[in-house]
């Protein structure tokens, strides 16, 4: 009898585009719109992160920005496995860390994942 692994450990990512700006001001009355691909558990979660991303890469908080619009990526094809690789940045005791790794999944959705899964342990 096959194991059978547990529901509980899957993350279940999701990808999703979220597209904001900053607030038009009259100084900038048209400011250029940013959209940053995210991986979350849900649409609250990927706002919280393209917020996190933004002010590390854009240099605005979410008191001089708005999002307009938060839209869920799905793959066209999950019927065969493809190769994914996967280029990440972590953290570690010493400082920033460059990695790669490849994962052999049906989405990259679950190549993600796998990829948290595996650098959680």
């Amino acid at each position: 009898m096959p194991k059978q692994s547990d529901p509980t450990l899957l993350m279940n990512l999701h990808e999703f585009l979220v597209y904001g700006r900053k607030r038009p001001t009259t100084a900038h009355p048209d400011p250029t719109v940013i959209c940053l691909r995210v991986f979350a558990k849900n649409s609250v979660f990927a706002k919280s992160q393209y917020w996190k991303i933004s002010s590390q890469l854009h240099k605005f908080k979410r008191t001089q920005g708005e999002i307009l619009k938060v839209h869920q990526i799905h793959e066209k094809n999950t019927t065969s496995a493809k190769n994914y690789g996967i280029l990440f940045r972590y953290r570690t005791r010493t400082g920033q860390c460059n990695a790669f790794k490849e994962f052999r999944a049906v989405s990259l959705q679950h190549a993600i994942t796998q990829l948290y899964c595996e650098m959680g342990s």
